[in-house]
């Protein structure tokens, strides 16, 4: 009898410990994530690269490695590094500091391919996975510039959606700038898409990567590209 009442307080204890560590880990997830998100303003503040995970406001179950992991393992070691010139500002004839609209940093088995408003980093070995960077000028908000964009992905497959949202939120920055974030079906090529709009001045930004599924890998992948991406010099 006694042995049977002892099992049954350890049994009871066991299931507050799980219960404890379920409701604790619910919170950290909230706090670590969330937090900072909704006062996040002002579209003409630069992004600053930071060794942690705190600059990019994770919404969307995205999950990173820990404060402690990073600081004692840096995971763009080896890393290369990219800058692209900022040709629409013209320095004078004795600045020896060149303009960057941005910079970035990728891991040194993926292929940079550079086109006007667009960069693609892909691997030889994983075909139609890749992390993908575009930009356009335009002088419409954030949001305005999305709400044509899925006017156009409304008929640009032939007349059929070319795009099909998954899930959308506003609820995310990056820095100091407001971050739309979207998880996405690319209808004609049969891929699935996570990708991270935000605006900077007058240009509006979209980071992304895009496979055939997204796995933890890859978006946590996404997660330290975005935190090492950096606008301007």
């Amino acid at each position: 009898m006694i042995n049977q009442k002892n099992s049954l307080l350890i049994a009871g204890l066991g299931g507050a410990l799980v219960a404890i560590v379920v409701i604790g880990g619910a919170l950290f997830v909230y706090f670590q994530f969330f937090k900072g998100a909704d006062s996040s303003d002002g579209n003409n503040k630069n992004l600053t690269a930071v060794s942690s995970t705190a600059d990019y406001q994770i919404p969307m179950g995205v999950n990173v490695p820990s404060q402690d992991t990073a600081s004692t393992q840096d995971p763009t070691a080896g890393w290369l590094s990219f800058s692209l010139p900022d040709t629409s500002t013209k320095l004078s004839a004795s600045s020896s500091v060149s303009s960057t609209l941005f910079s970035f940093k990728y891991p040194q088995d993926l292929t940079l391919k550079q086109n006007k408003t667009n960069i693609t980093l892909s691997s030889a070995s994983i075909t139609s996975t890749m992390l993908t960077v575009n930009w356009e000028v335009t002088p419409k908000s954030l949001t305005s510039y999305l709400k044509d964009l899925d006017k156009v992905n409304a008929k640009a497959w032939e007349g059929q959606p070319s795009v099909s949202i998954v899930t959308s939120t506003d609820q995310a920055a990056i820095g100091n700038l407001p971050a739309i974030v979207r998880e996405q079906k690319l209808l004609a090529a049969d891929l699935s898409q996570y990708v991270v709009y935000f605006k900077n001045s007058s240009t509006v930004y979209s980071i992304s990567v895009i496979a055939p599924a997204l796995s933890q890998d890859l978006l946590s992948l996404l997660v330290v590209f975005i935190n090492n991406f950096k606008l301007g010099n």
